[in-house]
């Protein structure tokens, strides 16, 4: 900032109408140039016992003691306002991460209420494994359903067996 920049800054900065951006580098100027330094200080005083008289205050003893208090003041609203900025930054990041907890360990829940037994059941893994490992008792079940149509089966193959076998004896001896 230049020294012309913090000259324009002054009479905001004592009205208290900058923002912290602002403050903080009209701040940094005026700590490192003692000229803008000193002309602060005269407006401040020169506004400050202004006030006071239309105020009808009694005049301040020492206006230094208040322009370095209000410089002080101006420091602690900066922390402040940063200090706040960093704390909002951490609650958002917590409430992410928790959210993402609560996500996470919301994954494994099932959300509807059917028993687990009948989920299982349905499932393809499920009926493949356990078609492999109880192949006998499931063979065993689908003969039985289908018991008469086997038998039906059976007995056709053996009448056409039947008329199928030659005789030797029978055919031109």
């Amino acid at each position: 900032m230049t020294c012309k920049e913090a000259q324009g800054l002054i009479m905001p900065y004592i009205n208290d109408k900058l923002d912290v951006d602002q403050l903080e580098e009209f701040l940094t100027h005026i700590e490192q140039c003692s000229d803008c330094k000193e002309e602060l200080e005269v407006y401040f005083t020169l506004l400050t016992g202004m006030k006071q008289l239309d105020e009808d205050k009694n005049l301040s003893g020492n206006l230094h003691v208040d322009f370095e208090k209000s410089l002080h003041k101006s420091e602690e609203r900066i922390r402040k306002t940063r200090l706040n900025y960093v704390r909002k930054r951490m609650i958002y990041v917590m409430i992410c991460f928790a959210f993402c907890i609560l996500v996470n360990t919301n994954q494994g829940i099932s959300m509807d209420k059917e028993p687990v037994e009948e989920t299982i059941e349905e499932s393809s893994y499920y009926n493949k494994y356990y078609y492999y490992m109880d192949r006998p008792t499931v063979l065993k079940q689908e003969l039985q359903k289908h018991y008469d149509s086997i038998l039906e089966f059976i007995a056709k193959q053996q009448a056409n067996e039947m008329k199928e076998i030659v005789y030797p004896g029978k055919h031109g001896e």
